[in-house]
């Protein structure tokens, strides 16, 4: 079975340019425009992956992350979260406690598959 991945940012290109790429790779991804759209697919459905991006609106990555870690299947799900900005220190600790990946936008689409594999083993 291909490894789901959720891929919630605002910026409509990028999720799907970067879907079409998974998909391409044999990944099942999905796409999410809307943070608060977003969470409600984490309640329904179950992801392997979820990639999210720092700066939305209304609802900030850093919120949804939040909310992420809080649903029972998502404790321990690998995250990654992307972001345009410099991270600042009290960012940074806050992802390490919630155990969050970090990506430096922009990136290539193969910088995905290559961040699955160097921290997902079974993607």
């Amino acid at each position: 079975m291909a490894t789901r991945i959720l891929l919630v940012d605002d910026e409509k290109d990028l999720t799907d340019l970067a879907g079409t790429y998974l998909r391409a790779k044999g990944y099942d991804a999905h796409a999410c425009n809307e943070p608060s759209v977003a969470l409600e697919l984490l309640q329904k459905e179950r992801f392997d992956v979820v990639f999210v991006d720092m700066m939305m609106f209304p609802m900030d990555g850093l919120t949804l992350l939040r909310r992420l870690r809080e649903l029972p299947d998502y404790g321990q799900t690998p995250v990654f979260v992307l972001s345009a900005k410099a991270l600042s220190n009290e960012e940074r600790k806050e992802l390490l406690e919630l155990r969050i990946r970090f990506m430096q936008k922009p990136f290539q689409p193969r910088d995905l598959i290559r961040r699955l594999k160097e921290e997902v083993p079974s993607a």
